[in-house]
């Protein structure tokens, strides 16, 4: 999903395990150093970088596709966010949140690379090739428009021509034929609590910078596109103070103005 969304930013706001039960399967490398990578089918994650902040981490991957050799930047965003509850430390949340918008900010114009390093370039428009990638280069070398140049909407076209993944092919929507951005990754254990309210707080939090933040209507959004989101009370109200927080901290206004 990563890859085929061409998603450069991952956000996680949960343990491995909590209370012996497993939240999250351990899909990050632990050390940059002496044990940085993780093989998952045709994928590999290598861990270049990670910055320990006191609240959260910052990760910096590569997400090499072996069956192409190619390999894209992507960045892991992980909050300690505790088992039960929410947090209490207001301002790193607001870090945090910070970090996320300017990560996102980055992730749009994040590269992508072949094997030796060079940049890919892709012809016709940005949305992610999906596969067949190893085919384009061959034909972009027949051509003579260079090894490195793709063209996903050849791409397409070819996998239609085969009938390859045709019915899947018609029914899916990019993120990029959608609205034009790499989304961010928001990722919880159920997707419907902490990773809803931190998609709450980031969009809330634009809002209230220029003075017209709703949060009941965001979050009617948010369970229009996912049931069930921030049913738990406890993250609503969270969502409440961090913004008045915020608030402070950004105008010297609090909830009375949310």
């Amino acid at each position: 999903m990563i890859w085929e969304q061409n998603s450069r930013l991952i956000v996680m706001l949960t343990e491995y395990m909590e209370n012996g039960v497993e939240k999250c399967f351990e899909y990050l490398p632990p050390s940059e150093v002496s044990d940085n990578k993780r093989c998952f089918g045709d994928f590999q994650v290598v861990l270049k970088k990670r910055e320990q902040r006191d609240k959260y981490a910052i990760s910096s991957l590569q997400l090499v596709h072996l069956g192409t050799r190619t390999w894209r930047e992507v960045t892991h965003l992980w909050y300690f966010w505790p088992a039960k509850g929410v947090p209490e430390d207001y301002d790193s949340v607001i870090d945090f949140i910070s970090e996320m918008r300017s990560y996102m900010k980055i992730s749009q114009t994040a590269k992508e690379y072949d094997e030796e390093g060079v940049e890919v370039i892709y012809g016709e428009d940005t949305k992610s090739s999906l596969d067949n990638l190893s085919k384009l280069r061959s034909e972009g070398r027949a051509s003579g428009r260079g090894p490195h140049v793709y063209s996903p909407a050849r791409a397409e076209e070819m996998m239609r021509a085969n009938g390859t993944r045709q019915g899947n092919f018609r029914n899916m929507k990019t993120a990029h034929e959608q609205d034009g951005v790499r989304p961010c990754v928001c990722v919880c254990a159920s997707g419907a609590g902490r990773a809803a309210a931190a998609v709450a707080l980031e969009t809330c939090a634009r809002a209230l910078a220029a003075g017209a933040v709703d949060v009941p209507r965001v979050v009617r959004r948010l369970r229009s596109q996912r049931p069930h989101a921030l049913a738990n009370r406890h993250h609503y109200i969270f969502i409440y103070k961090v913004l008045s927080e915020y608030g402070n901290k950004l105008m010297g206004s609090g909830v009375d103005n949310i």
